[in-house]
């Protein structure tokens, strides 16, 4: 739901993240890293909840520009803890989960998914899920899966040919019963969502277990990426407001303000909805982002009206 949601200039956060090296060159390496690596967090969820959520690994699979999840068959609902695993891939992947709206079709949201010209309907209920995976790596979240049917997809792109993951293969239907009577685990941070900014409050250097919650009217998610040297928010502003089909005169000059290959996406959200994942951040100045759009229209995204956020972590 997230990659499409990038301004055109931007193309998709796959592929940023597949050029960040070609960014590099432009200024120097920024000491500050954030990732959504797994962390030992099932003592935590033991030690915090009377019951232990039930934890299900999904596994990514490319194959010469197809795509697939390997997803449990059966999963309990409730509060769950998801792994996204992405050991095997070459291509960030993310897992993003909404509600199967009766009288609509996958199709129907995929179509929303894959393309940046296509309002975002109010029948698309995101459903929280799993953020980006890096190639080689794993990501989790514990969230609240009520009993129900839900749609599963990853929101990128092939970062060479703009292929949508989701359109070629990565998606599909996923049915959930019963409940597995876990509660969401403590954290020691949360990021909170509004219409339009972000509240952050708890993060520091090093292991955060995280509460991402979304306390607006709209879809919001969190891409979290650490602030270039020298470089400042209002410069993040100032690309993220740039007209989508400006030309080249009207875009902000420069190197990149943010280093995307040190970035993580938390996944997108429905309104009074929260989810936990762990997050382990470096010192140093991030920005944090939201490229959803309202309800009903294709753009700008939230970024755009002021959606961006400085967290200095020490």
């Amino acid at each position: 739901m997230t990659a499409r949601r990038w301004q055109r200039a931007l193309a998709s956060v796959a592929i940023l993240v597949a050029v960040a090296a070609l960014l590099a060159a432009c200024g120097d390496d920024d000491d500050a890293t954030v990732s959504s690596k797994s962390t030992d967090t099932t003592a935590a969820k033991a030690e915090n909840a009377s019951v232990e959520a039930p934890t299900y690994t999904i596994t990514t699979h490319e194959d010469n520009g197809k795509y697939a999840f390997d997803v449990p068959s059966s999963m309990k609902g409730g509060v769950v803890h998801l792994v996204l695993d992405n050991s095997t891939g070459k291509e960030v992947h993310d897992f993003q989960l909404a509600i199967a709206a009766p009288g609509h079709t996958l199709d129907e949201a995929l179509k929303q998914v894959a393309s940046d010209q296509v309002p975002l309907e109010d029948w698309m209920k995101a459903a929280g899920g799993v953020g980006s995976a890096a190639p080689g790596q794993k990501s989790e979240a514990t969230l609240e899966l009520p009993a129900g049917t839900y749609w599963y997809f990853c929101t990128m792109s092939n970062e060479q040919t703009g292929a949508s993951h989701a359109k070629n293969g990565m998606a599909g239907t996923l049915t959930v019963s019963g409940t597995s009577g876990a509660d969401l685990p403590k954290t020691n941070a949360t990021i909170t969502a509004k219409d339009f900014a972000f509240d952050a409050s708890g993060l520091h250097a090093g292991s955060n277990t995280v509460e991402f919650r979304n306390e607006g009217k709209q879809l919001h998610m969190a891409l979290i990426a650490p602030l270039a040297p020298g470089a400042t928010i209002d410069q993040v502003k100032a690309m993220m407001s740039a007209p989508p089909d400006a030309d080249q005169s009207q875009q902000p000059s420069g190197p990149p303000p943010f280093d995307f290959s040190k970035a993580v996406e938390l996944a997108v959200l429905s309104p009074g909805q929260s989810e936990v994942a762990p997050l382990e951040l470096s010192a140093g100045r991030y920005a944090m982002i939201c490229v959803m759009p309202n309800y009903g229209t294709a753009g700008p995204p939230h970024a755009a009206m002021g959606m961006v956020h400085e967290v200095d972590i020490t």
